[in-house]
This record gives structure tokens, sequence and C-alpha cells, in this order.
């Protein structure tokens, strides 16, 4: 065998870095850095402490990232039930206060109204609809009486009606009173429609 010469200092280089390379090994946090190390500048090498990691994170992660999905999966689930439930908790009370207009006596079309002017508004409460609704259409002003009324005939008679005077008196037995009553109807009717 021949022999070859080696210079001192490459000895010491030598065993300088067998014994670094021993401390790392025997360091666990080194050791794992430096297999690691040694992977990437020889991705082929079997090294089994890091191809079992790897193999046992890849399936770790899978599991972890169905877990996840399930998860939010039941999430949904569960915000779209309580959506459900809050949709069908809306649609009673709607439907109750609807019947509450109708029992008010609002009729279909005016139930209609209310309803388009909470959907315009964004207005979640039909009743709420239906002050704002009676707010921007008052009831028509009441209608005042003219010259006639016929409440004015139940109450006693002025000295001026001596028709009605004399109705009462006779307890309505009197044709002549009666007549002159509807004469006096009639022309006052005709002078209101003159006007």
């Amino acid at each position: 065998m021949a022999r070859i010469e080696v210079e001192e200092s490459d000895i010491l280089a030598a065993s300088q870095l067998t014994a670094t390379v021993q401390g790392m090994l025997s360091n666990p946090k080194a050791r794992e850095l430096l297999l690691q190390a040694q992977k990437i500048v020889k991705p082929d090498t079997i090294i089994p402490e890091i191809d079992a990691r790897d193999q046992i994170m890849s399936k770790v992660d899978a599991i972890a990232a169905e877990m996840a999905a399930d998860r939010a999966a039941r999430a949904a689930e569960k915000e779209a039930e309580k959506a459900e439930r809050e949709s069908k908790k809306f649609e009673r009370q709607w439907n109750s206060q609807r019947e509450n207009l109708r029992a008010a006596g609002y009729l279909d079309d005016g139930i209609a109204k209310i309803e388009a002017l909470a959907q315009q508004r964004g207005i979640p409460d039909l009743e709420a609809a239906e002050a704002l609704f009676q707010k921007l259409n008052p009831p028509p002003a009441p209608v005042v009486g003219t010259a006639f009324s016929p409440l004015e005939s139940f109450t006693q008679p002025t000295e001026d009606n001596k028709f009605m005077k004399a109705l009462l008196e006779t307890k309505g037995e009197s044709q002549g009173a009666l007549n002159g009553l509807v004469n006096q109807a009639v022309n006052e009717f005709r002078q209101g429609n003159r006007r």
C-alpha cells in the first residue's frame, strides 16, 4: 500500500471538523439542523429521523386540515340554522302584525300599502310602519253639517220652526205639519244647490 503524506494542519483541521460534527450530533437541536442540511445537499440520502418525521407530519397536517374543514362546516351549519330560526321568527311576527292590522279594520289593499312602505323604508315592524303610514296619510277632516241636520229633528223645536212644533204636539199625526216640514226641507235643499 502506498503511503500518502498529509500535512499536520490538514490532520488538525480534519480532527477539529470531526469533533465539531460529533458535538452537533450530540446536541438535539444542532443534530436536527445538521441532518436537514445533509438532506438539502443530498436529497436522496435516507435519514430515518427526518423521513419518518416528514411522513408523520404530512399525515398530521392532513388530519388537521380535515378537522379545520369539519369545524368550518359545522360553524356554517349552525349559522344557517340560526339565520333560519331568526327568519321564521320574523315571519311569524310579521304575520301576527298583519293579522293585528286586519283586526284593526285594514283591508288587504291598506295592509299591502303599509307593507310596501315598510319595505321601502326598511322598517322591520308593521306596527311602526302603520304609525308612519297614518302620519303620512292622515284621515280626511270630518264633514261639517250645513243648514239641516237630522239630529236637529230630535231637539226642541225653535220658535221659527212652527211645522216641527205642530208635528211634535200631535205626536206625528198632523199631515199638514208633515207636509210643511217636507216642503221646508225641499226648499232648503234647492237653496243649497243654487249656491
